[in-house]
């Protein structure tokens, strides 16, 4: 007997002094306070379905410290992005430069080559003679005199006669 009384589905037993008895028999659960509790068992399951939902959710701090993070990495990016376009304009300048400087010595050695041709097209009629007599007079005129008059002689004993000295150093 004494199982059966204590069982959890047994019937509902209470032993209470006589002035705890009155005490709750006065508290006796009407409908009224049956539907505050079911009130308050449906609040605690929402309660409980909106802390399982905020679990899930991210803390306000976390998402302004991303958020912080992002936008210093976009930073970041955007000065790498002026670096970067400031180097390729640096290169297209550097690059210019080099076509210039290319240019300038194509430029010159082109110059070069037609100087040196025109060189070559004065010299083309020059003839040096090496070994001949040197003038013994002191002054300028009368040794330029005496080298054409070499020259004459060599000319005509070379039977050049018909061929003119323009300039004779």
């Amino acid at each position: 007997m004494y199982d059966i009384l204590t069982a959890d589905d047994g019937p509902d037993l209470k032993w209470l002094c006589d002035a705890c008895d009155h005490s709750a028999a006065s508290q006796a659960v009407s409908a009224n306070n049956l539907d505050k509790l079911e009130e308050i068992i449906s609040s605690v399951a929402k309660l409980s379905a909106i802390e399982s939902s905020l679990t899930g959710k991210a803390d306000v701090e976390e998402v302004n410290h991303l958020k912080e993070t992002l936008n210093t990495v976009k930073q970041r990016l955007f000065h790498m992005d002026q670096d970067i376009e400031a180097c390729k304009s640096c290169k297209k300048l550097d690059d210019r430069k080099v076509t210039d400087c290319v240019e300038k010595v194509i430029s010159e050695r082109a110059n070069d080559s037609k100087t040196e041709e025109a060189e070559i097209e004065k010299r083309k009629t020059n003839l040096i003679i090496h070994g001949g007599p040197e003038s013994s007079a002191d002054e300028l005129e009368e040794r330029k005199a005496d080298d054409e008059g070499q020259i004459a002689v060599m000319m005509t004993e070379l039977k050049c006669d018909n061929v003119e000295v323009v300039q004779a150093i």
